[in-house]
């Protein structure tokens, strides 16, 4: 549905409760392979690919666009194909790029 759902545990942990959502403009495709993936900082800022835009994308956790980067290349200054994300215990992100079969580290700016 091209959006993250936020929903909150009730007291007895079993059912949860719809808390907010927003639209990512950028997931789009219908493709089987693409498909995104979302990780949470420690912060609580989302981190989520962008497979066809070759890029990741960081919401806060209301949903305000925070920061993006990446765009297609087969070197590692850009992206094949975001399969994957990941944040490390120390807050840095890792993500799979499956198009060209790297496993990539960033460290985000503070903030």
């Amino acid at each position: 549905n091209s959006r993250v759902q936020v929903f909150s545990p009730d007291e007895s942990g079993t059912n949860f409760n719809f808390l907010r959502a927003w639209e990512v403009n950028a997931w789009i495709g219908q493709s089987l392979d693409n498909k995104p993936f979302i990780a949470v900082e420690p912060g609580g800022n989302l981190i989520v690919g962008d497979p066809e835009g070759y890029r990741v994308l960081e919401f806060d956790g209301e949903g305000q666009f925070v920061l993006g980067w990446g765009d297609y290349s087969s070197e590692i200054d850009g992206f094949g194909m975001v399969s994957g994300v990941a944040i490390d215990p120390n807050g840095g992100v890792w993500v799979s790029d499956g198009g060209n079969n790297r496993l990539l580290h960033f460290n985000l700016p503070p903030g």
